[in-house]
């Protein structure tokens, strides 16, 4: 008997049971035999005591002490099992390896997993079904729209080109006006340039030339002997004229031009400085090498606010 607990034992711990038992309790036929609970004691090194299956148990007044006292070793299978029925999560020992235990757990266990993992499912599944149906409603929506707003982007393509229509009407419109204002002012100039040589007398202009876009610079000159003192700082670029004419000297044909002569043209230029088209004069120059007449040139800057 001792062989065959130390043998159980021996298979409790090698099937990966680590908890060493601490006390043993004899119970059935062998509970009675004399010595028996020493003899186990020092085979298996664990303390051993009779089992008393009636300690926590009331027997009814019926039953004779007397047979209780010798057949109660009897009895302890018995509670035993009625313990396991009304009382089922009561400690148990299985000997079984716990491989075999975990599967038998499992198997029970498995359909509650089962439910567990489709309700996991159903839980991810139904948010992403919701979201899909959602993004198809909405781009049945956004279609919706984009039928409804092709009229509108149509609209708002030809919109768009008449507004680009007008844009360059509209600046047509103001280069034919500038052309326009700009042939006013031209007759205007010119008449007044007419008026300003007839006050002065035998003076007229042999050339007037156009420049645009010509750079000011600083320049020093002086009447009568190619050179003017006239300084100009960088400005805005206006419109510029280069005009040459001559000034006849009746009273001196066959000689160098008189003073007189020299003060005409003067007024002249002073003249044409004072026009309401002209912002100022520069470069002047002079040549009364030709007997009886002046020759001069000069470069009229034209005011911006009257321009040509």
């Amino acid at each position: 008997m001792s062989t065959e607990v130390s043998r159980t034992l021996a298979i409790y711990k090698n099937h990966g049971y680590e908890e060493r038992p601490v006390r043993c309790l004899l119970t059935g036929g062998g509970n009675i035999l004399s010595n028996f609970e020493s003899e186990l004691q020092a085979a298996i090194n664990v303390p051993v005591s009779r089992f008393d299956p009636l300690k926590e148990v009331r027997p009814a007044t019926s039953c004779p002490q007397d047979n209780l006292d010798s057949d109660k070793v009897f009895l302890a299978e018995a509670m035993g099992i009625a313990i396991g029925r009304f009382l089922p999560d009561s400690t148990q020992i299985n000997l079984l390896p716990r491989s075999i235990l975990w599967q038998r757990r499992f198997r029970k266990q498995q359909p509650y997993y089962l439910f567990a993992g489709l309700v996991a499912c159903a839980a991810i599944a139904l948010p992403l079904v919701n979201t899909k149906i959602a993004v198809q409603r909405y781009e049945e929506e956004i279609q919706n729209l984009d039928t409804k707003i092709q009229p509108l982007r149509e609209l708002n393509t030809r919109i768009n080109e008449r507004i680009e229509e007008i844009e360059s009407l509209r600046s047509v419109i103001g280069e034919a006006s500038e052309i326009a204002q700009s042939r006013s002012n031209w007759m205007l100039f010119l008449n007044d340039i007419q008026n300003r040589l007839d006050q002065v007398e035998d003076v007229w202009l042999d050339k007037i030339e156009v420049a645009r876009s010509i750079p000011v610079v600083s320049s020093s000159s002086n009447r009568f002997n190619a050179t003017r003192t006239d300084s100009a700082s960088d400005k805005e670029e206006n419109t510029r004229l280069h005009l040459e004419g001559r000034l006849l000297d009746v009273a001196n044909p066959l000689s160098t031009v008189s003073q007189e002569s020299n003060r005409r043209v003067s007024e002249l230029l002073d003249s044409f400085a004072s026009s309401d088209f002209v912002e100022r004069l520069e470069d002047e120059r002079f040549d009364n090498n030709v007997p009886g007449i002046l020759k001069f040139n000069f470069t009229l800057v034209v005011d911006s606010t009257r321009p040509l």
